[in-house]
């Protein structure tokens, strides 16, 4: 277990610089803090390179995206996310191991397919708002694929959400475009469960 723990503020304005945290060969890691912030990174304010990540009590303010999670494991918890470019944590890829998605108070924003492998388990938390990156061309579509085990069983007070990432009216205005578009049918591809 790698234990990350900031104090203070990590402040690039207007750099490209991020934290990186984990590797491939990083079974689990914990970053943690109290009134700590992550800002003013051009690109993402943390970005999760494999094993199992913990984010807790940590403020992104004035990134590009607040965390990129690619096809890494994580929880966030008691984080906060403010004015940042796109207000999302940005997923893509094959799963390397069992993978959580819980409502973290911004959605999760599907970059390009997502699929569980054989073998692994993504679990979707009651209250979690999933949105499809935006693309014109039909075969370009975003998806995701569970050739594994997908739980995805929310609950009438707290709904999972699969939506487009123009749908401002679930988990809010997260390309920060305001009315500039609208959420259509067809704007993303499909759940697949095999």
């Amino acid at each position: 277990t790698q234990l990350i723990r900031a104090t203070n503020t990590l402040d690039t304005p207007g750099g490209k610089t991020t934290v990186t945290i984990g590797d491939a060969t990083t079974s689990s890691n914990l970053v943690q803090g109290t009134d700590n912030t992550i800002s003013g990174s051009g690109s993402y304010g943390a970005f999760l390179s494999g094993g199992h990540t913990a984010i807790t009590a940590y403020n992104f303010v004035s990134n590009g995206v607040p965390v990129y999670q690619g096809a890494a494991s994580a929880g966030h918890t008691n984080n906060t996310y403010q004015a940042n470019v796109n207000q999302t944590i940005q997923v893509e890829g094959s799963l390397g191991q069992n993978t959580t998605w819980s409502k973290a108070g911004i959605p999760f924003l599907v970059l390009s397919d997502v699929t569980v492998p054989a073998g692994r388990t993504l679990t979707i938390t009651p209250g979690t708002v999933v949105k499809f990156q935006y693309q014109s061309n039909t075969s370009s579509k975003r998806r995701l694929y569970a050739d594994g085990q997908c739980f995805a069983q929310g609950s009438a007070a707290e709904p999972i959400i699969f939506t487009s990432e123009r749908d401002d009216d679930h988990g809010g205005d997260s390309n920060r475009d305001g009315s500039n578009t609208v959420a259509t049918a067809g704007d993303w591809g499909y759940v697949y469960v095999n």
